[in-house]
């Protein structure tokens, strides 16, 4: 994916809301991630559409199933989606690359921004790349 810098604009600040999948209200990472893709053409489903706060247990095989329709790569480009582990265990923490080394993600605070992936905390806690299936 050829990422648009108008469109990654248009994401920023807005702010975090925990399972958030509307803009005008705000958006969680994955949601900031649906967004981004939606903008630019590429539809991605929510692994979190049935899954909500009491029911999420990260196990092994949701994982799996939640990355499907990505393919794990070793380099990063933009358009990769970044996967950490903010609190060093489970994967927890998701954003995309969008030019350079700098990653478009969703914090509870401040919301949307743009961060660069090698200041910390984030080179530790990088889990995996993943580029999307069409």
């Amino acid at each position: 994916m050829v990422v648009d810098p108008a469109i990654v604009e248009s994401l920023i600040g807005i702010p975090f809301v925990k399972f958030g999948r509307d803009p005008a209200i705000g958006l969680d990472c994955w949601g900031g991630i649906i967004e981004l893709f939606k903008r630019h053409g590429i539809p991605v489903a929510d692994p979190f559409a049935t899954r909500r706060e009491e029911t999420i247990r990260l196990d092994q095989a949701w994982i799996t199933s939640m990355f499907a329709a990505w393919q794990r790569v070793e380099v990063a480009v933009p358009g990769t989606v970044l996967i950490y582990s903010r609190s060093g265990l489970a994967p927890d923490h998701a954003g995309v690359l969008v030019e350079g080394r700098k990653m478009y993600h969703v914090l509870e605070v401040p919301g949307g921004i743009i961060s660069n992936i090698d200041r910390k905390p984030w080179p530790d806690r990088l889990r995996g790349c993943y580029a999307h299936r069409p």
